[in-house]
C-alpha cells in the first residue's frame, strides 16, 4: 500500500529535477550551496551576512560558497556566473548578492521544474 498519493510521488520527482540541476553543475555539490542559491534568487539584494543568517552558517563560509557562483570562482576552479556582489550605495563595505543573466535563467528553469511545466 502506497504512503504518499501520486500527487506527492510527483512534486518529489519535481524535487529531484532541482537537485539534479545543481548537480549538473557540479556532481559532488553540497546542499548548502543549493540552499544559498536559491536564497539569493527568492530574495535579491541579500547581504553576506544576511544570507548568512538564512542558512545559518558563517559568513566567512557563505562568502565561500557565493564565490563559487561568481564569474571568478574560487581558488580551485572557475565560477559558475550566476551570482555577482555589487557594493551596497549606502555601506560600502557591505556586498549585495544578484543573479547573472545565467543565474536567472537557471533560477526561472528550476521555477518551471517545481511547477511540473
Amino acid at each position: 500500500m502506497d504512503k504518499l498519493t501520486k500527487e506527492e510521488r510527483d512534486d518529489i520527482k519535481r524535487l529531484i529535477e532541482v537537485f539534479e540541476a545543481f548537480r549538473a553543475l557540479n556532481p559532488e555539490m553540497p546542499l548548502q550551496y543549493a540552499v544559498a542559491f536559491l536564497h539569493v534568487a527568492a530574495s535579491e539584494g541579500l547581504a553576506m551576512n544576511e544570507l548568512a543568517e538564512r542558512i545559518r552558517m558563517s559568513v566567512a563560509s557563505v562568502s565561500r560558497i557565493v564565490a563559487a557562483y561568481t564569474k571568478t570562482g574560487t581558488n580551485e576552479r572557475t565560477g559558475w556566473n550566476m551570482l555577482t556582489s555589487h557594493e551596497d550605495p549606502r555601506e560600502r563595505r557591505r556586498k549585495l548578492q544578484h543573479l547573472t543573466g545565467r543565474g536567472a535563467t537557471f533560477a526561472s528553469r528550476l521555477a518551471a521544474e517545481m511547477r511540473g511545466a
